[in-house]
């Protein structure tokens, strides 16, 4: 006879299912049992904690893939939940093995357990009913694409997450509130707010980078709120973030990765203090098609080719003493520029930096002493058919030799 004993998870009214909904075995260091398929038909599952005499320690990648439960009470024995690679029936994702819950498109509700310190891979990846889970203090870490293409509309990550993944592509989730503990943001990650509320603000404690791809996708995302230790904005952090309206970062800021910004189309505003001290990707905001204005300390090196290539509202652009090169196109069509004043340490601006800003009217350069002919690569300034002669006289004593 099989025994089982309830799971004790919370306040659980219904009894555990039985042993027979489960094909199991010992797990792998035969210290408890690893359910590898709910057979069973019930939709609200209570997973029991005990199975002939063993404790369930385990749940094992596609345990519960594509079933139709609606809830799941997961016992505080189980320590592994087993998750996935690149597995859903979703757009760009190819099928390989499934996380423990892939796919299950009817599930509203998860209890996890309480001692649970990694939420994997492709976990609850597709669970497109899933509006809210709550996850437990002690949890260290959420894996790649674990949330991805989920019905989550909001989420607390507890203060113990060091490192956080996997909500690419989620595009009802609204709001995010990350714990102190967070030191990575990777892959795919809407309004984020960070720590403790005071004033209106939130404090941010975590010291964490937006790694690639980080909230990409995220359309119903607002508002992103930073800190003072935010480091690198990475790669397609916020690409395709059609919702964003506003940004405001903290001190520590030195990188924005390539693409981070790239077709945020409802971005109006970016400031950000001065110790940006490197560089503006390639096509960082490429299309930011409301962006009107950029305020940028004294200390960014670098921008990148196409970095704010077609910001179509773009009025002024002011940037400090140290910056040292402006890439290809970084400002091309970007046909209401009207004011654009650069310090005195720039060496390069590349092919077509300013073409085609039609309505370009000042150009000024903190020092003419640094800049010559070497500077300016093929056509900067083709296509500003709005410079005055003075000023394209004053553009041509540092060396420019192209077209206007």
């Amino acid at each position: 006879m099989n025994a089982i004993v309830a799971a004790n998870n919370g306040d659980v009214t219904e009894t555990p299912n039985l042993a027979s909904d489960f094909k199991y075995d010992l797990n792998s260091e035969r210290t408890g049992v690893i359910i590898k398929k709910y057979t069973g038909e019930r939709k609200k599952v209570i997973i029991p904690s005990v199975i002939e005499d063993f404790p369930v320690v385990e749940l094992a990648s596609g345990a519960f893939v594509e079933s139709d439960i609606v809830s799941v009470i997961i016992p505080d024995s189980v320590v592994k939940i087993w998750g996935g690679s690149d597995y859903p029936k979703t757009p760009g994702i190819i099928y390989s093995r499934p996380g423990a819950f892939s796919d299950c498109a009817l599930l509203e509700k998860v209890i996890l357990p309480k001692g649970l310190k990694i939420i994997s891979e492709s976990c609850f990846v597709g669970c497109s009913s899933l509006k809210e889970i709550t996850l437990p203090e002690g949890l260290e870490e959420i894996e790649w694409r674990a949330f991805s293409y989920s019905g989550l509309e909001s989420i607390v990550i507890p203060d113990s997450v060091k490192k956080l993944n996997g909500f690419s592509f989620c595009k009802k989730l609204k709001t995010v509130t990350i714990g102190r503990g967070v030191q990575e943001i990777g892959e795919s990650t809407s309004k984020v707010s960070l720590g403790e509320t005071k004033g209106g603000y939130t404090a941010v404690y975590a010291n964490f980078n937006v790694a690639p791809g980080a909230f990409s996708g995220c359309t119903a995302l607002t508002t992103v709120i930073g800190g003072d230790n935010v480091g690198k904005i990475g790669d397609e952090a916020f690409e395709n973030c059609t919702s964003l309206t506003n940004i405001s970062i903290g001190k520590k800021l030195q990188v924005v990765g390539n693409s981070a910004f790239k077709g945020c189309t409802s971005l109006t505003t970016f400031t950000m203090d001065n110790n940006l001290k490197k560089d503006i990707g390639s096509e960082a905001f490429k299309g930011c098609k409301k962006l009107t204005t950029v305020t940028i300390g004294d200390n960014l090196i670098s921008i990148g080719g196409s970095a704010f290539e077609e910001c179509e509202a773009l009025t002024t652009v002011s940037i400090g003493d140290n910056l040292k090169s402006i890439g290809s196109f970084a400002f091309s069509k970007c046909r209401t520029l009207i004011t654009v004043t650069i310090g005195k340490g720039i060496k390069e601006m590349g092919d077509g930096a300013f073409s085609y800003c039609s309505s370009l009217t000042t150009f000024n350069i903190g020092s003419t002493e640094s800049v010559n002919y070497s500077c300016y690569r093929t056509y900067v300034f083709e296509g500003c058919s709005s410079l005055s002669l003075k000023t394209k006289a004053r553009i041509m004593e540092t060396g420019y030799k192209g077209q206007f």
